[in-house]
């Protein structure tokens, strides 16, 4: 373990936010369900949003240098904070893809708390991470509410 950067902290939220984009294109190739089908395709399009969103915030590197430079008061393993994902098959259920969706949303939503905390003090840091924490939460409900439609 080691303390690791806001940049960093920013780069890890970004592939992240990849690899639930991939995920959900990935699951919109394969779901059948009309309803399941649209909310995939526009949980990508939220998600490179999101990835788009937390680029920005590292390109505009002017008035955030000093903070993505800061090092995390607490050592930190990224490596040990991986968030679940599943390989989609043309197999794969709408069930196990929703409940690995929902999982995905729910451990992203905890990370990026975390990462608040983590992230020290600039207000354009926070401000997005948590803006990104009720973004997954809201995810986290809307699949859930899918998963609940499909098993009822």
């Amino acid at each position: 373990m080691n303390q690791v950067t806001v940049r960093e902290i920013i780069e890890y939220a970004r592939g992240i936010e990849a690899e639930s984009h991939a995920f959900y294109r990935a699951a919109a190739d394969v779901l059948k369900d009309p309803e399941a089908l649209e909310a995939a395709g526009e949980l990508a399009a939220e998600e490179e949003k999101h990835f788009q969103r937390l680029s920005r915030l590292l390109e505009s590197e002017g008035g955030l240098a000093d903070t993505l430079d800061q090092r995390t008061r607490a050592d930190v393993d990224l490596s040990s904070r991986v968030v679940p994902t599943m390989n989609i098959t043309p197999e794969s259920t709408p069930g196990e893809i929703l409940r690995v969706a929902l999982q995905r949303e729910e451990r992203t939503r905890d990370q990026y708390r975390t990462f608040i905390s983590m992230t020290g003090s600039d207000p354009k840091v926070i401000d997005l991470f948590s803006e990104l924490v009720e973004q997954e939460e809201g995810h986290a409900r809307r699949v859930r509410l899918l998963l609940d439609r499909l098993e009822g």
